[in-house]
């Protein structure tokens, strides 16, 4: 197999990787769309603004908030701390 060929398939699955939805942990419990019951998701990350410091363009200096997107229906989980990824041993 070519080296080009190899590095296709390598990016081909990172991308599957990041592209495809988990189940998510937080506080021992598996998360669950509070909408539809879904219970698998695409992790995201988002600034939480304040207007006082957009004003003053340190907007760095605010909080980041983990937001999972439920597969099923796109509603969105936010959560202050980060859900882990659940891997099953199967």
């Amino acid at each position: 197999m070519s080296i080009f060929k190899r590095l296709r398939a390598g990016v081909k699955r990172a991308h599957q990787a990041v592209t495809q939805p988990k189940r998510y942990t937080l506080m021992g419990k598996f998360v669950t769309c509070s909408h539809c019951g879904g219970q698998t998701f695409f992790a995201r990350e988002a600034q939480l603004n304040t207007s006082w410091r957009t004003f003053l363009n340190v907007d760095w200096l605010d909080e980041n908030a983990a937001v999972l997107v439920c597969s099923k229906c796109g509603h969105l989980e936010w959560f202050l701390s980060n859900p882990k990824s659940f891997t099953s041993s199967t």
